[in-house]
């Protein structure tokens, strides 16, 4: 009675499952549309703004893209986006003006233009983002492979690599390809029809489209010769598009597409779908229903060749309760983890759909034990292993009458990827229910635990060598305020043998005397291990501790730092201490050496200086001038306070090379004759020669030796050019200028300072460096710069 119920159940079912699918072909009606206005409530006052100031919106779709979007044989927008905007249409209360005659190409280009405000239909990209704004996604259409039908199954993409693959330019698909599988030889064509033509003709070896629409094209043009061969991992989540600045509108559009029922989507669906079969007979509907019957059919069998061997092994299972067998199918069949029933003889009896989930295999690709040994573990020799260990453990459970202990395995997907799982078993009579847990995570972490403990352990033995390598003192205090860590420099300062037990860092802060730089005695409390562990930042410290042995007094310069765990707690305190009494004492020799020599160049610049004006009376104050501008010019620059001073010095002396010209040339009240003016010409390299091996901290002889070089490269005596000329020369040349040409000279009387600014000014980045005269023109006129006594 029980198996006649069940055949009678599966009748039953048979029955309610084909009336399913005529349901599904027949026309439906739309539930009601919700109000307009009802709607528009819902939206926030500047989105209705929005589409009170925007009543027309442009709006284009695919021609060639049925049953999604086409133009119908009148050339009327048609397919399910269209329906879907109508329902937009109607919440909105605005007017889609829909844009005809375009194929998607150019439409395409019209939309990147924003010559066409809207599409209803098109799937998200990197390049679309850039001048798009999408909607939600609010329908999903996977994509597949179409080939020859004597073409076999294609389980990859990586399948078609060097072969050519149609698909249509401009779909999403064609750029998802080209970034992912650089390897396949795209053909682009302009629709789908044109690229089924293609392979139906065997231009190519493939193409690559959508299920629906591709589908569709083979039942129109009753392409027989070509099948779905293959899946792929690309799914088109359709979306509306706007055009980027309109922002907005794909956010009203969100809110109308969400208001759409389900009764309504399935509505969509059920109006559009049987439009692939409206050129002849509806094959889609006769092979579903004879699938349905074959997997009834098939489920018949399984449960007549069931209930057979239950009836062979009805005195065996006579314990076993109709209850105990429901409740083990419900079990086998939502069990979290992958199960396969085997007979003795090594068939397999039935596996769940986890199974299926897992390695991709199904019932058309495994029947026996023998062909899951092949495909599960191709490599030979492991496979053999497998077998053998696999059977021993069979044999050991039989033996001992218990479970199968578990084996861990690496078996291989049907997609490729080789994944590690745990075995094990039980028997059922004769047969064995095997039981599959996935391993795979666990066995990566605990490698990667692995491969981390040991660089841990070897990145602590290079931090300690590096560590106690180091000359400087390094402690380390916990949060207690304990120096447990010091390494062998550290404790040799203190005298200390070893830091096991750890050091108090108050105890040893409070036993020394430890001084600020400006000598007053620092606190404990301000020590920088402390002072780190509250979370503070110690840089560059400098200190003066009296040492424990012999009292010295040693200069010290401490960094230190707080040490943080993962969530940023502090967990101790890290100090690096270097020794620079030697270096403070260097400083202090150096300092002395430099002021030293900085007062014998001062008194021999003076000694310059009124050599140069006895000579040169007439000049008498110039040089002091120029060298006052010239530090006011560099300060204005932001120079240095060191070139500023060096400047100055050479400023002071840098006609110093007129001592070595007659005076009745540099006194003569007329014009200079053209070897009289050679001769005025050389005082810059004369200036040189005398300055040359003059100690000092500054490059004065370079400094007078290039005054009179222009950035043009027309100056003198070595026509030097832009960066060859050093800044101090380039800010004298132009002070140089500005003095001599607003002072009184023998031979004529002074132009005047705006005469001398004019030129500066005019040739600006020619003659002179366009900061340097920048800065000077500054001066004079905005900050009401004086030249003494010009």
């Amino acid at each position: 009675m029980l198996r006649l119920n069940v055949v009678f159940g599966l009748l039953l079912a048979t029955t309610l499952l084909l009336a399913v699918v005529v349901e599904g072909g027949q026309d439906g009606r739309s539930v009601g549309t919700p109000a307009s206005n009802a709607f528009l409530q819902s939206l926030t006052e500047i989105e209705r703004a929005w589409l009170r100031d925007h009543p027309v919106i442009r709006v284009v779709q695919d021609p060639d893209w049925p049953p999604v979007e086409f133009a119908d044989e009148r050339g009327e927008p048609s397919g399910m986006a269209g329906d879907y905007l109508s329902l937009v249409e109607q919440r909105l209360g605005v007017k889609f003006e829909r844009v005809r005659n375009l194929s998607w190409q150019e439409a395409y280009a019209r939309l990147k233009r924003w010559e066409i405000d809207m599409t209803t239909s098109v799937t998200v990209t990197p390049e679309r983002t850039e001048f798009w704004a999408f909607t939600k996604p609010y329908m999903e259409i996977p994509n597949v492979i179409f080939a020859d039908r004597d073409v076999t199954y294609i389980a990859d993409m990586r399948e078609l690599a060097g072969k050519k693959v149609a698909v249509v330019d401009g779909y999403a698909i064609s750029e998802w390809i080209s970034r992912d599988f650089p390897d396949i030889q795209l053909v682009k064509v302009k629709n789908v029809q044109e690229g089924l033509e293609k392979l139906q003709g065997r231009e190519v070896s493939a193409y690559v489209g959508e299920m629906l629409v591709s589908s569709y094209y083979l039942t129109r043009l009753k392409m027989t010769t070509l099948k779905i061969a293959g899946n792929t991992s690309y799914v088109n989540a359709q979306s509306m598009a706007v055009r980027k600045d309109w922002a907005i509108l794909a956010g009203i559009l969100d809110k109308a597409l969400d208001t759409i029922s389900k009764a309504e989507r399935n509505d969509i669906y059920r109006r559009w779908l049987p439009i692939r079969y409206e050129y002849g007979f509806d094959y889609r509907m006769f092979w579903r229903a004879l699938a349905v019957f074959a997997v009834i059919l098939l489920g018949l069998m399984f449960w007549i060749r069931k209930l057979a061997k239950e009836i062979r092994h009805r005195k065996e299972a006579e314990a076993a309760s109709n209850e105990s067998a429901r409740r083990f199918r419900q079990l086998f069949d939502v069990a979290a983890v992958p199960l396969c029933l085997v007979d003795k003889e090594g068939v397999l009896l039935d596996f769940n759909d986890r199974l299926v989930q897992a390695f991709g295999y199904t019932r058309e690709d495994i029947s026996t034990l023998a062909e899951w040994w092949q495909l599960a573990y191709p490599d030979p020799d492991y496979r053999r292993w497998v077998v053998e260990t696999w059977d021993a453990s069979v044999r050991r459970a039989r033996e001992n009458n218990a479970d199968i202990e578990p084996i861990e395995y690496r078996m291989t997907c049907k997609s490729g990827e080789i994944r590690t799982m745990m075995i094990t078993g039980t028997f059922l009579g004769d047969d064995f229910l095997a039981a599959f847990f996935d391993v795979t995570e666990r066995k990566r972490a605990e490698e990667e635990i692995r491969t981390l403990l040991t660089a841990v352990q070897q990145e602590k033995i290079r931090l300690s060598a590096l560590i106690d390598s180091i000359t400087d003192e390094v402690w380390f205090a916990d949060t207690e305020g304990k120096f447990v860590i010091a390494n062998p420099s550290a404790l040799r300062e203190f005298g200390i043998v070893t830091s096991a037990g750890g050091i108090d860092v108050e105890k040893l802060a409070a036993s020394l005397e430890v001084y600020r730089p400006d000598g007053s005695l620092r606190p404990v409390e301000e020590a920088p291990p402390l002072r780190a562990l509250k979370g503070e930042m110690v840089m560059n410290l400098e200190e003066i501790i009296r040492t424990p042995a012999g009292g010295e007094l040693r200069y010290r310069q401490v960094n230190a730092a707080p040490v943080r765990d993962a969530t940023g707690n502090i967990v101790g305190s890290v100090s690096v201490v270097r020794d620079i009494t030697d270096r403070k004492i260097a400083e202090e020799k150096l300092i002395n050496t430099l002021e030293s020599l900085r007062k014998a160049v001062n008194t021999t610049i003076q000694v310059m200086v009124s050599a140069v004006e006895i000579r040169d009376p007439y000049t008498s104050g110039h040089q002091i001038r120029s060298a006052d501008l010239a530090r006011a010019i560099a300060t204005e620059m932001g120079l240095p306070q060191e070139k500023i001073d060096g400047l100055r010095m050479a400023g002071s002396i840098h006609d110093i090379g007129k001592l070595s010209i007659p005076a009745e040339i540099l006194s003569k009240p007329t014009k200079l004759s053209e070897i009289e003016f050679l001769l005025i010409k050389e005082h810059a390299r004369k200036g040189y020669e005398m300055l040359k091996n003059v100690e000092s901290p500054w490059p004065l002889a370079e400094i007078v030796y290039q005054h009179h070089e222009r950035m043009d490269g027309s100056g003198y005596p070595r026509n030097l050019k832009g960066d060859e000329i050093l800044i101090e020369a380039r800010i004298l040349a132009v002070a140089d200028v500005v003095e001599a040409m607003a002072s009184h000279r023998p031979y004529r009387p002074g132009w005047g300072i705006d005469a001398a600014l004019n030129e500066i000014e005019k040739n600006r980045g020619i003659f002179y460096d366009a900061a340097v005269a920048d800065a000077c023109l500054r001066l004079f006129r905005e900050k009401s710069f004086k030249l003494e006594g010009a």
